[in-house]
């Protein structure tokens, strides 16, 4: 047995009835000293004590020799108590699970925001050329995309036979700042450069470097003629949702050739009198000769004695006439000397 258990249990059941050790003393009845040894642990209630302590404080007899009360909860409040930890225990789960699925769905959410912005509008793809009566540059293309920057050079071609290209460059250039894309090996025609480099594409905008890039020629006997190219957008990844477009006949190319009707009428008579050959037509009689060249550069020649009378480009509308200046008299006196031939 615990004598100091006991002797601390038989002190608050003491105290809790207000008694002083003298009372409790009184009522039992034994010595005061003997009640201090109990409450100090030295001795213990005899079997009789025990029992007139039993009837005092209304405790059983083995709650005194246990030194406390024994538990009164029945089986039902032991079910019920059992019941109330489990739904608590089920409460935790389920805020522990909504916390957990917040924190996963934040997470997600997050990582769809910084992909989209990683993304979203940052792959562009433009075309580009140039076209005027002396030099034709098209099937171009400029790539940007976050990771990468591509450009091609497509074909550049001289409307004029008289010009013989020997090379040319293709570079950036707003106020003092240059920068060469491509070289002047004409065989140099693709350019690439990865996200962050800046060794062949500027730092600056967009908008700022398409609008200034030219290609400068060098062709005949030195001669430099520097031409801006025009870029025109082709695809950009700005759609949230993607939708099957229907196929379409027309296309929109600013470089696309549409015959004229000059053309066509011209087309027409050459093919009724004249040879077709590889590159067009061609009809001689005596010492002149008609050629017109189909194939992109739609050219329309008369030869005399081999001089150059005149020449009409469909495609960029294009007059030379060795005796008129006029561009429309000149168009006229091409027209009217061919057709009634």
């Amino acid at each position: 047995m615990d004598y100091d258990k006991i002797g601390k249990f038989i002190l608050k059941l003491r105290k809790e009835k207000g008694y002083s050790q003298n009372d409790l003393a009184a009522i039992i009845p034994i010595s005061r000293q003997a009640i201090s040894k109990w409450e100090r642990g030295v001795t213990i209630p005899d079997s009789s004590t025990l029992i007139r302590l039993s009837e005092i404080f209304s405790v059983s007899i083995n709650d005194l020799l246990k030194g406390g009360l024994e538990s009164k909860e029945s089986l039902e409040d032991i079910a019920l108590k059992m019941v109330d930890d489990a739904n608590e225990k089920r409460k935790k789960m389920r805020l522990y699970v909504l916390i957990s699925s917040s924190i996963i769905g934040l997470l997600l959410l997050l990582f769809f925001f910084y992909y989209f912005v990683n993304s979203y509008n940052n792959v562009r793809v433009y075309t580009f050329g140039y076209d005027d009566s002396i030099f034709t540059v098209k099937d171009s293309m400029f790539i940007s995309t976050k990771q990468k920057k591509y450009l091609k050079l497509g074909s550049v071609t001289s409307n004029d036979k008289t010009i013989s290209i020997n090379k040319m460059k293709l570079y950036y250039k707003v106020g003092k700042d240059y920068y060469l894309l491509l070289g002047e090996d004409n065989s140099d025609r693709i350019a690439i450069d990865y996200y962050g480099y800046d060794e062949i594409f500027p730092d600056v905008s967009f908008d700022k470097f398409i609008s200034n890039v030219y290609l400068e020629i060098n062709y005949n006997d030195n001669k430099t003629k520097i031409l801006k190219m025009k870029f025109k957008r082709d695809f950009v990844n700005s759609n949230l949702f993607f939708v099957k477009k229907p196929k379409s006949s027309k296309e929109d190319n600013s470089y696309k050739y549409e015959v004229t009707v000059y053309e066509k009428e011209f087309i027409d008579k050459m093919t009724e009198i004249g040879t077709k050959s590889e590159d067009g037509y061609y009809y001689k009689i005596d010492d002149e000769s008609y050629i017109y060249y189909n194939e992109n550069i739609k050219w329309f020649y008369l030869i005399r004695s081999d001089k150059i009378l005149w020449y009409y480009n469909f495609k960029n509308n294009a007059l030379y006439c060795s005796k008129i200046k006029n561009k429309d008299k000149c168009k006229k006196y091409i027209y009217d000397y061919f057709m009634n031939i």
